[in-house]
């Protein structure tokens, strides 16, 4: 919560490994690691710094020094997110009415609901027919979803959900959106 109300804050992801070895996120025994997008580095550090449970050290790949109440300086990680670019195809059969405004207009709701996806989501495939159907406008009665694809590259679209790691935030635009229609 404190780092959410640090000015430009905009998503924080939280991971801590409480067991004796490395977990499958690569975090390190006993060891806590933030996901920050957005804000200042110094003053994340300096909240992580004042809020973490003393001896518990931090993982990152961005690492401020910290001068603390005492005077000693202490070295806090965290994360930035990786931007994933999330490419998708969907496949529909065109009906009566159907326009390529109609499938532009489909494609900026897939491409909207996968940018507003959080750090170390995973993109289920299924879940986007729904924003893929327009289903509050009669323009989505002009067309029959066939197929929705993804992945991380255009040449590597799949049916299967993407997982992302721990420290990845998914991007997508509507360029990113393949509509072939039949």
């Amino acid at each position: 919560g404190g780092i959410l109300s640090l000015s430009g804050v905009t998503n924080v992801q939280g991971y801590e490994n409480d067991t004796d070895t490395t977990d499958s996120n690569g975090l390190p025994a006993n060891s806590i690691a933030l996901v920050v997008e957005g804000g200042d580095d110094s003053e994340i550090a300096t909240v992580i710094a004042n809020k973490k449970t003393m001896g518990t050290p931090t993982y990152g790949t961005t690492i401020e020094t910290i001068t603390d109440s005492s005077g000693a300086q202490r070295s806090i990680s965290f994360f930035r997110p990786a931007e994933t670019q999330i490419y998708v195809t969907i496949t529909l059969k065109a009906l009566t009415n159907y326009t390529t405004s109609i499938g532009s207009s489909a494609a900026q709701a897939v491409a909207d609901y996968i940018a507003a996806q959080n750090i170390g989501s995973t993109i289920y495939t299924t879940r986007l027919y729904k924003p893929a159907t327009l289903d509050d406008a009669a323009s989505g009665l002009t067309y029959d979803i066939v197929s929705i694809e993804i992945g991380t590259s255009a040449s590597t679209v799949s049916a299967d959900n993407l997982a992302l790691s721990f420290n990845e935030r998914p991007n997508c635009t509507v360029a990113n959106v393949t509509v072939n229609a039949s």
